[in-house]
């Protein structure tokens, strides 16, 4: 978790004039018979990667009007602080372990009706926006500058469901999905064994041998699949397997103590 002061002395001073200029202290206004947001504006962050959030909060606290009131790595902890932080606008990722972001949310929106809440995504989720509605005030892409905009809404008394920013967030996403000529080629079962064999460290003449085939065979095979996935080598072939799957890799992070990376070859 991490804190940030409020400035004090003079810059806290240069803190609430920025929000509060001298002009209308002159003229008899003050902040207590006026709808001007509060020298400070808190921010809560929950997001569980660390690296997001120190770029997000460098992003926010650009101008001396805002702080942050904590950070949070996941739903747990985005409830416990808030309950005891309060913050003024909250953004928060939907997928955070512990208990999810939306959860927390339903959670706190209970006692909780003056708090501005944003939810954030890496992928445009439309399935999850009419959820959103009605409980949260925005809803936008997990992007620093991104965020900050919506921020800027929500302290204009706006909410932030912007169809234009839905539109090319989700056409984004398109992107990240390979196009249909480098889709993975299907791999019959034997050829599946051969790689497996070959991620083992075996020679071909050592995967024959287990085959019950003979070399020959197994040079034309290993030839074939080179050629079907459009590799040079064999050690590039056992590359191949790590990286897409193929093969149930030990891996002591893991609780069944193999990689359990999902293929279609598994």
């Amino acid at each position: 978790m991490c804190f940030f002061s409020p400035p004090n002395g003079a810059a806290g001073e240069l803190a609430r004039r920025m929000v509060f200029p001298a002009k209308l202290i002159k003229l008899g206004i003050t902040e207590k018979n006026t709808c001007i947001m509060p020298a400070h504006i808190r921010i809560g962050i929950a997001e569980p990667e660390v690296l997001f959030r120190s770029v997000l909060t460098n992003e926010l606290c650009k101008t001396l009007d805002r702080k942050i009131a904590f950070c949070a790595s996941n739903g747990l902890e985005l409830i416990d602080f808030q309950q005891q932080y309060a913050a003024d606008i909250v953004i928060f990722n939907l997928y955070m372990p512990a208990v999810s972001g939306l959860e927390a949310v339903k959670l706190l929106r209970q006692t909780d009706k003056k708090t501005k809440y944003l939810a954030l995504t890496a992928v445009y989720q439309a399935d999850v926006v009419s959820s959103l509605q009605g409980m949260v005030n925005g809803y936008c892409a997990r992007n620093s500058a991104i965020v900050n905009a919506a921020v800027n809404e929500l302290l204009s008394g706006r909410n932030y469901f912007n169809e234009l920013h839905f539109r090319k967030w989700e056409n984004d996403g398109f992107h990240l999905l390979k196009p249909a000529a480098q889709q993975l080629p299907v791999l019959k079962p034997v050829e599946i064994r051969i790689i497996y064999l070959s991620f083992e460290g075996k020679s071909n003449k050592e995967i024959a041998a287990l085959l019950n085939l003979s070399k020959r065979t197994i040079d034309t095979y290993i030839r074939n699949l080179l050629q079907k996935l459009e590799l040079k080598a064999k050690t590039e072939l056992v590359s191949f397997a790590a990286q897409h799957g193929i093969c149930r890799v030990s891996c002591p992070g893991s609780r069944a103590g193999f990689c359990e990376f999902n293929s279609l070859f598994i």
